[in-house]
């Protein structure tokens, strides 16, 4: 449970999502501060184009902190305000984005792929946990649901799975 700001829930053809507008919507949600052994998804959908934004964020903006965001259109990793990118864009159907830190070393799976992300050291997190935004910006452009944050790393079968229930639980079926 969080704190929203701005954001609207609208219904889509894949159920409710959190739209965000990319210049003020936020999620602020109560302060998460594990720093390893770590797993964090969220399903996005993007509408404007280019530019630095976050998804789903543990901390303040540069100074400590991680979280998913998508830089220049590409999923990325932001650990103390470095840059660790993915070479998978961000598309616009919705892709679900899981970042994982285990024993130290992160990794990204988007929907069923895998993708290393270069190691990151992390200062432990202060402020609040966020979605849509940072303290200090970074809006999102887009629609953002299934956001959820485990304090162990799962294993890279049960992110599959979990991920694929997520984009499968969003399929309507019509007809006979």
């Amino acid at each position: 449970n969080g704190t929203a700001t701005g954001t609207t829930v609208t219904s889509t053809t894949l159920g409710k999502v959190r739209t965000f507008n990319g210049t003020s919507d936020k999620i602020l949600l109560p302060l998460l501060t594990t720093t390893d052994n770590l797993t964090m998804t969220v399903m996005a959908t993007k509408v404007g184009t280019g530019g630095t934004d976050l998804l789903f964020y543990v901390g303040t903006s540069g100074t400590n902190g991680y979280g998913i965001y998508t830089n220049a259109l590409k999923f990325s990793l932001k650990a103390n305000a470095t840059f660790a990118d993915t070479t998978v864009s961000l598309g616009t159907t919705p892709q679900v984005v899981t970042l994982k830190r285990t024993n130290g070393t992160w990794s990204c799976i988007i929907d069923d792929a895998e993708y290393s992300l270069t190691n990151l050291s992390v200062v432990t997190p202060r402020v609040s946990t966020y979605l849509g935004a940072t303290a200090s910006g970074d809006f999102f452009d887009g629609q953002l649901s299934n956001a959820r944050f485990a304090t162990v790393a799962r294993n890279n079968a049960y992110i599959k799975a979990e991920n694929k229930a997520i984009k499968n639980n969003l399929v309507t079926i019509t007809g006979a």
